[in-house]
């Protein structure tokens, strides 16, 4: 860096002493002293904790608080408002002591101080500003990346919790029929197929119960890996997947909400508007900078101590940098402006799918709960009161017993399949779970 150097000087009123040198030293000092910035204090809040019979939104409020890649995020908030407090700084002033070698009497002491002119420092903290606001925007799209995981977990846990209750019900059935039929047998008005019959049918129902709960043992291991806590430590909550929302039969208020609350878009618009700034600061990075400074100087052969007032321009001379700083931040700023619509369409995209998800599991569990249900229980209880009297086959008992289980399992999918989908649409329009129950996240 070439600078040109203007120097003032005046005489000073008061002979060179040793004690006024070392005053003037400390004056000196403590004047541009005052230009550094006092450290930040640190922020700290007392986390919750989580019980063993914990809800939904607690789990989901516990991980908010305490689940790692949130607390990472956290510190990259943090960092990036600490970077922008940095590179919005005055730069630091520079201290120069010169002792004279022939002539131990020849002293100085000078300070000079950089001021960046053309507004740099103001484009400078408003670029940072924006780069924090990226950075909160990634930690929200993370909070609801995380949620959207331990959303998926606590469904696929209900949903085993739900199908082995439902199968200990046919298995509590079967095992009454069969008890009744080998009452019977010994009676000698039963015949022993039928008894080997309820005995295998009972034995498979029992084997899918078992798989069940190793099934639930793995799904109870995934929520707690959602949570990022240890297996041992998360207790065995009963849960009871919800009924299924009603689905909007128009997109257009998702896709506006998407629009406008979804955070990865969110911390896209924040980085075009600091890449925008970048480019203001590329267009003004070779204009000249100005530098002041103060010059003590102590020298035997003059009466007087002397002051010189320096000034000092920045010559920016290398302008291929200056032109290569413009290019590179002109094509961040397009190259922004193109993930944000690449971003935009794919997620609108992604809306529309689970959308239509919604809709169709929807449509199911209702299917299954107001009509396929009733029926099927209504015939197996007209087929186990035939059968017991005689006048229908082990066969129909069998069929309509596996009937009524399948659409039972099957209903209880679709209302996994729509909370699933009403996760994925929550995420996209960057609403959480403690938003619909009026909480804060």
């Amino acid at each position: 860096m070439q600078q040109t150097v203007f120097a003032t000087r005046r005489v000073a009123a008061r002979p060179p002493t040793a004690v006024g040198h070392r005053r003037r030293l400390l004056a000196l000092l403590l004047c541009f002293g005052l230009l550094w910035p006092a450290p930040a204090t640190a922020d700290t809040t007392t986390p919750e904790s989580l019980h063993a019979d914990a809800s939904l939104s607690e789990m989901v409020r516990y991980a908010y608080h305490h689940h790692p890649r949130l607390q990472a995020s956290q510190a990259l908030v943090g960092a990036a408002a600490s970077r922008g407090q940095r590179e919005a700084a005055w730069p630091d002033p520079m201290l120069e002591l010169n002792q004279g070698l022939r002539e131990s009497g020849n002293q100085s002491l000078a300070v000079t101080q950089s001021i960046p002119l053309w507004g740099k420092r103001g484009l400078t903290r408003q670029r940072a500003d924006h780069e924090v606001d990226a950075a909160r925007a990634t930690l929200h799209a993370n909070q609801l990346a995380v949620e959207r995981e331990l959303r998926r977990a606590w469904i696929d846990y209900a949903w085993s919790q739900a199908a082995e209750a439902l199968i200990g019900e046919q298995l509590s059935l079967l095992t009454q029929l069969t008890e009744q039929t080998r009452r019977r047998y010994e009676a000698g008005r039963s015949d022993l197929p039928a008894l080997l019959r309820l005995q295998n049918e009972q034995a498979r129902l029992a084997n899918e119960q078992q798989a069940l709960r190793s099934q639930q043992q793995a799904a109870h291991s995934r929520l707690a890996s959602a949570l990022a806590i240890d297996s041992a430590a998360l207790g065995h909550p009963a849960t009871t997947l919800p009924a299924p929302p009603i689905p909007p039969d128009d997109t257009a208020p998702l896709l506006t909400s998407l629009t406008e609350h979804n955070p990865q878009l969110h911390a896209l618009r924040h980085q075009i508007d600091a890449r925008a700034r970048g480019q203001q600061l590329a267009d003004r990075a070779g204009r000249p900078d100005l530098k002041l400074g103060l010059e003590y100087m102590r020298q035997d052969m003059m009466p007087r101590d002397e002051l010189a007032l320096m000034v000092g321009i920045q010559l920016p001379l290398q302008r291929g940098r200056y032109r290569a700083q413009r290019t590179e931040a002109d094509a961040l700023h397009r190259a922004s402006h193109w993930q944000l619509q690449e971003q935009q369409q794919r997620l609108a995209a992604d809306l529309e799918i689970a959308l239509f998800n919604l809709q169709q599991a929807a449509r199911t569990a209702h299917l299954y709960q107001d009509s396929l249900l009733p029926r099927a229980e209504q015939a197996l209880a007209v087929t186990v009161t035939a059968w017991q009297a005689g006048q229908a086959s082990f066969a129909d008992l069998i069929a309509s017993q596996r009937e009524l289980l399948g659409l039972a399992l099957g209903h209880q999918r679709a209302l996994a399949d729509a909370f699933s989908y009403q996760t994925d649409i929550d995420v996209l329009t960057g609403r959480s779970l403690l938003t619909h129950h009026g909480e804060t996240p």
